[in-house]
């Protein structure tokens, strides 16, 4: 699935000269992942740094699309003697809608969808560990303030679907190189 994944962000770069309105850009962004789990019986919440990196282009003033690659984070949790890990990471393709407001503003709004991977693990009284992937849907909101021409500085909230978790989402700041 990584495979097929960087091939549709590379044809993406591709294609995007002939059909682009906008901007291609390259970001990076840091922030907190939250996740709520509930493995083997065992029900925790914990946050951890998350890394996001993304490749996208506009289409059209309003419409753009982006690959990204986040790690969401290591989480562990402890209760009754039996500690639960989880190693959560994603890549994803988005279709964005954007709305600027004046010369340095935009809003957005984006849905996807994302190929996610947890390894966990048990350890205390049960030990146990697995590795799970699959594919499901993400959606987020975010600003972006427009510094220059070529660089940006962008905030999003991001939610992420999966199998493996009952909540996970990713709150970042990064930044945003434009061509």
């Amino acid at each position: 699935m990584k495979r097929r994944f960087w091939i549709a962000a590379l044809g993406l770069c591709l294609i995007s000269p002939l059909t682009m309105a906008g901007p291609i850009y390259f970001g990076f962004g840091t922030g907190k992942t939250s996740v709520d789990q509930e493995t083997a019986g065992l029900k925790f919440s914990d946050e951890d740094n998350g890394t996001r990196y993304s490749i996208g282009f506009r289409t059209l003033q309003f419409l753009g699309f982006e690959g990204t690659y986040d790690s969401l984070g290591s989480f562990s949790d402890e209760n009754a003697g039996v500690r639960a890990e989880a190693d959560i990471s994603s890549y994803g393709v988005y279709a964005l809608g954007v709305l600027p407001i004046g010369k340095h503003f935009e809003m957005f709004g984006k849905v996807g969808m994302h190929h996610w991977s947890v390894d966990s693990s048990l350890s205390g009284g049960v030990t146990e560990s697995s590795s799970d992937s699959g594919n499901s849907s993400a959606y987020g909101t975010g600003m972006i303030f427009l510094l220059t021409k070529h660089i940006a500085i962008r905030t999003e909230y991001e939610k992420f679907k999966t199998d493996k978790t009952d909540s996970l989402s990713l709150t970042s700041l990064g930044v945003e190189i434009r061509f």
